[in-house]
Formats: structure tokens, C-alpha cells, sequence
């Protein structure tokens, strides 16, 4: 099954990240993450932070806040999240993406 979703994030780090959005992959879904970085001018190319994981939680709104879930960085991942170049035809592509196969 493929997955393919829009979210926003303000929790990133080395090992994962916190995805607020609509909707959510299930736990245990392999996910490639693109977390675009806000641009001050338009260019052809956009900088985005790109790794492989793992969705480990997902909360759905209610009382305690949004809907969103966990990733962790794919487990042997060298690098964590990589800073890659998106061109202009990958910026208007969704920014999760999961193979849950």
C-alpha cells in the first residue's frame, strides 16, 4: 500500500522527527520523510531534509492536541536526515511518502 501525505513539523532531530498531519500512516509503515526548509526567494531548486524510518506512534486529535506521528530514522542509518536539492517538480509532490508493502 502506498501512502502519500502532507504535514508540518517543529520536532526534528538526528534520530526521528514529529509529523502534525491530517492523515497518518500506521505504526510500523517504512516512510522517506522531506522536510522542506522555508525559502526567502524563489529559486529553482528547494533545500529539503530527506532520511528513511520508521513510524512508531501515531495520535489521533482530541483533548491533548493535533494528529500527527513519530518517525525514527531507519535503524543503520550512517547519516540520520541528509540536506538534499528538491527540484521544482518535487516541491509540488507531497511531503511524506510511505511503501508499506
Amino acid at each position: 500500500m502506498r501512502f502519500q501525505g502532507e504535514g508540518y513539523t517543529r520536532d526534528l532531530s538526528a534520530s526521528g522527527a514529529y509529523v502534525y498531519a491530517s492523515s497518518c500512516p500506521p505504526t510500523g509503515s517504512s516512510v522517506l520523510l522531506d522536510v522542506l526548509v522555508p525559502q526567502t526567494h524563489r529559486s529553482a531548486s528547494i533545500p529539503a531534509f530527506r532520511t528513511a524510518g520508521i513510524v512508531v506512534r501515531v495520535e489521533h486529535q482530541g483533548a491533548s492536541g493535533p494528529t500527527g506521528f513519530a518517525v525514527a530514522v531507519e535503524p543503520g542509518s550512517e547519516h540520520g536526515f541528509e540536506l538534499v536539492q528538491l527540484g521544482e517538480e518535487d516541491s509540488t509532490t507531497d511531503d511524506t511518502t510511505t511503501d508499506d508493502e
